[in-house]
């Protein structure tokens, strides 16, 4: 009530009143990174009543009133709530999520130290800053491995160890550390035991060596020539020294271990040489040049047998390995076969003594020829066949009666010929003994069976008409005597000019057994200071002089045959026989006009001409000789001569040279000038050849000199060789037995005051003095040797020529006729 009224009585009225609904305002939440700090949250709740907060991930975050604090990275949830009260109900919660994103980490991880193979495993430390385990690996597996925090060494090389924390929902991942250390390889040593000597020949032999490392050790030749090595077996090469070394080049855990080499002598082996007896004994040859035959087998260690004499003076050897033994002497001959030594063998040797036989000798004492009363002392000779001159003894000569005549004691010369005197002193038979005793027990030869040689001594020296004349008189033709076949010892003359000075065609064959001349036939021209030349098969060929055919005389059927014409029709030339069978022509005079220079082959297997070498120099009426023997043997030696240009004055040659069929050596000087001379060949009692050139002109006047040429030296003299008495030109020089030469005739002066003939003088050589006189004078004739069936010269034949005394100056003797006599030097 109020005043008005009072209180009413109470009524009481009761109705529900429920609660108001309310709802809450929650913003969203940022993300956050963990280890910030706490951070509060706020919210509202539409009723005005506090809101209350809780974490639905307490892991991650817890709340205390509105301060949300962070326990870790992770996805964050934080709820909002409001109860309610009598006036509100609860509201609905509101949850705001946001990510609790993880912490940066890093490590720290400290440098390790060098290592070495073999060292014990040890502990890795690094440490997080998040304080999180770090974990190790080895990036290099085979240097090293890591188990946990441990590292194990592998081997050599650098060993690097990575260092990781891979982080967890509150930190990410640390970057990665990494460390690297080297790892060096441990020593090792061989151990390589020497070895001992071998011989050459021992079998191949194995060696051994170990390594301190257990690894296996290499084998190595450092003498490949010596020794090989084939993994551990080593092979004997040669004797010597071997090196053998020992190698470990190391592995991953070790290095290459110090060579150990091991050296030792590999000896050279023996060598046994068997050299069986020779039989027979043999014999000593003459001359020293016998051989026989040795041989002997040795070690199969390729080495040859070899043999030398140990007795020079009796026996040599000689070819590759001196199986040929030559016998010097008869004697004990000593001979060694040895197998030289060398680095792989020892020399081996075995020795024989060979009694070489004393030789047979016999005595070559040349028929001496009869001989006439009143000849001077001359020379005999006789060679023992018994080898070289200093094992010789001299050859004795005796004669049966003294009263006929004597010799001399004998003179052993170089060559080994023994030469004595022989003089005569009364007509008879003359027998002359040559004999050679046994030369003693040191020599080399029996006695030889003695040699007598019987020969008459006649009256005198004397200068014989053959039995009958020339078919015609001739000067300027040939004679060229037959050797052997069916007409050996006669003599063919041929052409020339007859009495009227007419060139003739005809030829004649002289018989030294009836000493008569009968016609053979005519030339297909006629023939003037031609050649005629006898070849190898016995025939006579005939060239040049004006006849313009070749023709040939065959001794079988007597009969002149023509080869045609040559290629040049050459007077004056000459045409000598090479050993080879051919006939070397060279120089002469076309007519009157111009020397030839040139040469000519005439090849009588077939009829042709060749053309020869040329020669420096045109050359006719000079000699041309072959050389049988010596350093110039098949050579022809040409000598003086003139030289007829044509177009100037004749030059008479003072010069010499030396041709064969391809080649003529150049004109050399030394000797006289010489034309119209004549040269001859001849040897010497001691063996020596030499060549005489005598007489002929110097183109002015008459030459008595001479000069000689030794063929052994190629040397010319003109020392103690005499003059022709007198001096003449268109002579004939001839061979004599004993070393002699005859001079017979030419054209000069049979007194200072008088004019040129044809002369009868005759010299005999060495050195020239006059000897008997021919019958008739005589120039441009012929003189030929006649000789025996031994080939000793018995007589000189002179045919023709040109005779008379007329004053005439023409060279050749124009004024005076061709003449049909001839005669024969007697008992030379």
């Amino acid at each position: 009530g109020n005043a008005t009224y009072s209180a009413a009585s109470p009524v009481s009225q009761s109705f529900p009143v429920g609660p108001a609904a309310q709802n809450i305002t929650f913003n969203a939440l940022n993300a956050k990174t963990f280890g910030v700090a706490p951070f509060a949250v706020s919210a509202t709740a539409s009723s005005g009543l506090a809101v209350v907060f809780a974490s639905g991930t307490p892991s991650v975050c817890t709340v205390s009133g509105t301060t949300v604090t962070i326990l870790a990275g992770g996805g964050c949830t934080i709820t909002a709530t409001q109860p309610g009260n009598a006036n509100y109900s609860a509201a609905s919660p509101v949850s705001q999520p946001f990510i609790v994103n993880p912490a940066a980490q890093s490590i720290t991880f400290g440098a390790l130290t060098a290592k070495a193979i073999g060292s014990p495993p040890f502990a890795l430390s690094a440490s997080a800053s998040s304080g999180l385990t770090v974990a190790f690996a080895s990036g290099t597996l085979p240097v090293c491995t890591v188990s946990g925090s441990t590292v194990t060494i592998v081997a050599a090389g650098t060993c690097t160890i990575n260092a990781t924390q891979a982080g967890n929902p509150t930190y990410s991942a640390a970057p990665p550390v990494s460390q690297s250390f080297a790892v060096t390889a441990a020593t090792q040593t061989i151990t390589f035991a020497a070895l001992g000597a071998k011989t050459f020949g021992n079998p191949p032999f194995a060696v051994t060596a170990t390594a301190s490392s257990g690894l296996t050790v290499a084998f190595a030749s450092g003498t490949p020539l010596v020794c090989t090595v084939t993994g551990t077996t080593v092979t004997i090469i040669a004797g010597g020294s071997c090196t053998i070394t020992a190698t470990q080049p190391g592995d991953a855990s070790y290095g290459a271990a110090p060579p150990v080499s091991q050296g030792f002598t590999v000896n050279p082996a023996t060598q046994t040489v068997t050299f069986p007896p020779i039989s027979p004994q043999p014999t000593f040859v003459a001359g020293g040049t016998g051989t026989f035959l040795v041989s002997a087998t040795g070690t199969a260690s390729g080495i040859s047998v070899v043999f030398t004499s140990n007795t020079q003076s009796v026996c040599t050897t000689g070819d590759t390995n001196g199986s040929t033994v030559t016998m010097k002497s008869a004697g004990n001959c000593i001979i060694v076969a040895t197998q030289a030594a060398n680095a792989s063998y020892l020399k081996g040797e075995a020795q024989q003594i060979v009694t070489i036989k004393k030789a047979a000798q016999a005595i070559d004492f040349p028929s001496i020829g009869d001989k006439s009363l009143g000849l001077a002392p001359f020379t005999i000779s006789a060679t023992a066949k018994s080898g070289t001159v200093a094992t010789q003894l001299l050859v004795s000569f005796a004669t049966a009666n003294t009263a006929i005549c004597t010799v001399s004691v004998g003179t052993l010369a170089p060559s080994g010929t023994t030469s004595a005197t022989l003089t005569l002193n009364s007509t008879g038979t003359c027998t002359i003994t040559a004999s050679r005793a046994d030369d003693g027990p040191t020599g080399n030869y029996n006695a030889a069976t003695p040699v007598a040689q019987s020969f008459q001594i006649n009256t005198a020296n004397v200068w014989t008409p053959t039995a009958g004349k020339m078919t015609v008189p001739r000067s300027h033709h040939t004679a060229t005597r037959f050797e052997t076949g069916p007409m050996a010892g006669k003599v063919l003359i041929t052409g020339g000019l007859d009495a009227n000075g007419k060139a003739l065609d005809t030829t004649e064959l002289y018989d030294p057994v009836t000493r008569k001349f009968t016609a053979s036939g005519k030339l297909d021209g006629k023939s003037v200071d031609h050649t005629a030349t006898l070849l190898q098969d016995g025939r006579v060929v005939v060239i040049g002089g004006g006849n313009d055919k070749v023709d040939v005389f065959t001794p079988a059927t007597q009969k002149w045959t023509s080869f045609g014409a040559p290629p040049s029709n050459r007077t004056f030339h000459s045409a000598t026989l090479l050993p080879d069978g051919r006939v070397l022509i060279v120089g002469g005079v076309n007519g009157p006009d111009k020397s030839y220079n040139t040469t000519l082959i005439f090849n009588p297997a077939n009829g042709k001409f060749t053309n020869g070498p040329t020669m420096d120099t045109g050359r006719e009426r000079h000699t041309a000789t072959l050389l049988t023997s010596g350093p110039n043997f098949g050579k022809v030696l040409i000598v003086g001569g003139r030289n007829a240009t044509g177009k100037g004055p004749t030059v008479t040659l003072a010069t010499w040279q030396l041709c064969t069929a391809t080649a003529c050596t150049p004109s050399q000087g030394g000797i006289s000038a010489r034309v119209k001379h004549d040269a001859v060949a001849f040897t010497t009692p001691s063996g020596a050849a030499k060549i005489l050139i005598a007489g002929g002109t110097d183109g002015t006047s008459n030459l008595a000199s001479a000069e000689i040429y030794d063929v052994a030296t190629g040397t010319w003299s003109n020392t103690g060789l005499g003059v022709l008495t007198p001096a003449r030109k268109a002579l004939q020089l001839t061979e004599l037995p004993n070393g002699r030469v005859l001079a017979a005739g030419g054209r000069g002066k049979t007194s200072p005051s008088a004019t040129g003939a044809p002369l009868a003088a005759a010299d005999i050589y060495p050195p020239f003095a006059p000897s008997v006189p021919m019958s008739t004078g005589r120039s441009w004739h012929t003189a030929t040797a006649l000789r025996d069936a031994a080939g000793n010269v018995t007589g000189v034949l002179v045919t023709g020529g040109k005779s008379g005394s007329s004053a005439s100056s023409d060279e050749d003797d124009s004024g005076n006729p061709s003449v049909d006599t001839a005669e024969v030097f007697g008992s030379p």
